[in-house]
């Protein structure tokens, strides 16, 4: 019995990288944000991100905080933005531009390091719609809406005079 009680320990030990899945929808040639923030502690000073897409192609690498561009692979040149003055707090979210249906599919931000993985599903829909008038200024309340607000941790109040 004590053997099968360290079995479970070992086990559960080993499945301790954290991980989860985000659902990002976007339209053909818009840009997409695929969010990696890393929150589950301090980061080490020298670390490694390496974001990948559904085929294992290298979308980014950033090695000890310095994106490294020469890996990149062709498909994702020009194309993806990220945001250096951010990897401090842990903010290894990437922008992707020009989005194209292909660019569909599973991609993975990992910090092997500190054990971390963030999955973010990218759906690549048709030709963006042309959105309908609104209100006129001085008609009350506007509804924002955006899939990107679940993800936020806080409220987010927007002001404008």
């Amino acid at each position: 019995m004590r053997h099968f009680g360290r079995l479970i320990w070992i086990v559960i030990y080993g499945i301790s990288t954290v991980s989860c899945q985000v659902k990002v929808e976007g339209f053909i040639s818009d840009s997409v944000l695929l969010p990696c923030i890393y929150r589950e502690g301090p980061l080490p000073d020298q670390f490694n991100v390496h974001w990948r897409d559904k085929d294992d192609k290298i979308v980014l690498d950033i090695n000890n905080r310095v994106q490294d561009l020469t890996t990149q692979d062709q498909v994702f040149k020009g194309r993806v933005r990220s945001f250096p003055d951010e990897y401090k707090a842990g903010n290894f979210t990437v922008v992707l531009e020009q989005a194209r249906q292909s660019d569909s599919g599973t991609y993975e931000c990992h910090v092997p390091k500190v054990d971390f993985q963030r999955r973010v599903q990218l759906t690549v829909a048709g030709v963006k719609p042309t959105p309908s008038p609104g209100p006129r200024v001085g008609d009350g309340a506007v509804t924002l809406s955006s899939s990107v607000l679940p993800l936020l941790s806080a409220p987010v109040f927007l002001f404008w005079l």
